[in-house]
């Protein structure tokens, strides 16, 4: 696993994009992390046995973790753009395709956009319906025209949710994202759930898919037409919105058991 900045071209401006990678003989697999999150949610993946031989890069979005806060505005179409600019110059042309919440919803959009590069996709808890807006309806329930500000107060909310991660989540928050990027990002999520075509994007995908979740959410409303249609749906114990902090183990092995039983994987 080596650390470096990868750059890339985006909308007119360069961007420096904190990165770890690492190659190998099998198909890439991509990670992309969720809001107030890294790409260090990642770096058990790195060393899974299961996973040992896949080539595989997890990098922070711009504004996040080690990666600096673009001067233009960021969004989840950015993140796609991103993502197909990072894979591009790292010469990855098709790959089994893992995001988390925000990311999530970035990698499920991409898998939408791009689905001939995409392999299979293992979604934890990206947005499919606004049930899942717990973050980004938080700019429009706290409106505040002071960035800093508002990540404090969001931060405090965080941390004070009565379930497992969340306290961890919030007590991280302010060093783990840019305040306006924080912004940005929110009101992009909010925006592009709200248009309600989510689950059935998600649904149409041509890849094998899997949605993982945490078992204190095992009351989202989707999860039956989930298995109905015969998505891999794998439920994570003593978790909730973020099971690679909570039970990585189970989350990692539920995601290389997919990955591995996914034949568009193997070569």
């Amino acid at each position: 696993m080596i650390e470096k900045y990868v750059k890339i071209r985006h909308r007119k401006e360069e961007l420096s994009l904190a990165t770890l990678y690492r190659e190998g003989t099998r198909p890439a697999i991509v990670f992309l992390h969720g809001f107030g999150s890294t790409k260090e949610d990642y770096t058990e993946a790195f060393r899974l046995s299961a996973l040992q031989d896949y080539e595989m890069l997890a990098f922070d979005f711009p504004g996040c973790g080690a990666s600096p806060t673009p001067a233009t505005a960021i969004s989840v179409k950015a993140l796609v753009e991103i993502t197909i600019g990072v894979v591009d110059r790292l010469g990855i042309e098709r790959f089994c395709l893992v995001g988390h919440s925000m990311g999530g919803l970035a990698a499920l959009l991409l898998a939408s956009s791009f689905p001939e590069r995409v392999a299979a996709f293992s979604n934890i808890e990206g947005n499919l319906a606004e049930e899942d807006c717990f973050f980004s309806r938080q700019v429009r329930e706290h409106p505040t025209d002071n960035a800093e500000q508002f990540l404090h107060g969001l931060a405090k909310r965080v941390e004070a949710v009565d379930l497992a991660g969340f306290p961890l989540c919030g007590a991280g928050l302010v060093q783990k994202v840019d305040a306006t990027a924080a912004i940005q990002f929110l009101n992009s999520i909010l925006e592009r759930t709200e248009k309600g075509d989510l689950l059935e994007m998600f649904l149409r995908l041509p890849m094998p898919k899997q949605f993982v979740y945490g078992e204190e959410n095992e009351g989202l409303s989707y999860l039956k037409r989930l298995k109905e249609a015969g998505v891999v749906v794998s439920r994570i114990a003593r978790s909730s919105h973020f099971p690679m902090h909570t039970n990585p183990d189970a989350m990692f092995d539920a995601i290389s058991g997919f990955t591995n039983k996914s034949k568009n994987c193997q070569a």
